[in-house]
């Protein structure tokens, strides 16, 4: 399984690019995959905390908004992670 290993993904989203997202809350990352489904990273963010992530979108920005339910927090961070905003 390697880079690929799901440990409880729970949301799929594809940008316009045509890369997919997968929330994987287990693991508390999202992984990143190309348009043919070869992997191309992981996103690792605070947002992602305590492995009760359950929501998850990509904005026409590029910018990923995650639903944290233990933390009831909303976050807006890049494609790298980096947070922009917290509600």
């Amino acid at each position: 399984m390697g880079e690929l290993q799901l440990k409880q993904p729970v949301k799929i989203v594809q940008d316009h690019k045509g890369f997919s997202y997968i929330l994987d809350t287990g693991n508390n990352r999202i992984k990143m995959l190309d348009g043919n489904g070869e992997y191309l990273d992981d996103i690792h963010s605070e947002a992602l905390k305590d492995a009760s992530t359950v929501g998850m979108t990509i904005l026409p920005s590029g910018d990923i908004l995650t639903l944290n339910w233990r933390t009831k927090e909303i976050t807006k961070c890049t494609h790298n992670g980096e947070t922009l905003q917290v509600c």
